[in-house]
């Protein structure tokens, strides 16, 4: 199953650099859009398996590659990575 976003409910007020956010609303993290931008991949829609490798990884910044979502739910074995 392909997971096209990442939905979070803000607990709190709280500002995130110049954008502020409300208790009570729903954060949408397009993780699809995320993943196909060339803000962060040269090339996004080329196949290049390679770019995921371990001596790479310090070349996609944090939260780029979001595969099993992020925060306390996340996927917790990484071991395969």
């Amino acid at each position: 199953m392909w997971m096209f976003r990442l939905d979070r409910l803000c607990d709190k007020d709280c500002q995130i650099g110049n954008i502020q956010f409300k208790k009570g609303v729903t954060v949408v993290f397009p993780i699809w859009a995320i993943h196909h931008s060339a803000d962060f991949y040269p090339e996004p829609e080329k196949f290049q398996p390679e770019r995921f490798l371990k001596e790479n990884k310090d070349s996609i910044p944090t939260f780029a590659y979001i595969p099993f979502g992020g925060g306390p739910r996340y996927f917790t074995d990484f071991s395969a990575y």
